[in-house]
């Protein structure tokens, strides 16, 4: 969908930016691209707790390959916890 606007001879660009704004409310254009800017918004909460989530989902992939390999065995399931919160840093 687009927008045209013809600037006439002479106009003031301060007139011809009003027209502007005015057709691109009418036409929705605007509202539309406002609600896809904050759909797509990610609060710094969300980034952060993402960042934590991989972080601890990398930690039990190593901890489970290092446990099938026999590298790494395991006591007790108190001790791989603590192991696993020492990692991830997760308390």
């Amino acid at each position: 969908m687009g927008i045209r606007l013809r600037v006439h001879d002479g106009e003031p660009i301060g007139h011809a930016l009003r027209r502007f704004k005015k057709l691109l409310e009418r036409s929705g254009t605007a509202r539309a691209i406002r609600a896809q800017a904050c759909a797509s918004h990610v609060p710094a909460t969300g980034t952060r707790r993402t960042k934590q989530y991989i972080k601890r989902l990398k930690a039990r992939e190593a901890t489970l390959a290092a446990q099938c390999a026999g590298v790494q065995p395991v006591a007790s399931l108190k001790d791989a916890h603590a192991k696993f919160k020492q990692k991830t840093g997760k308390r």
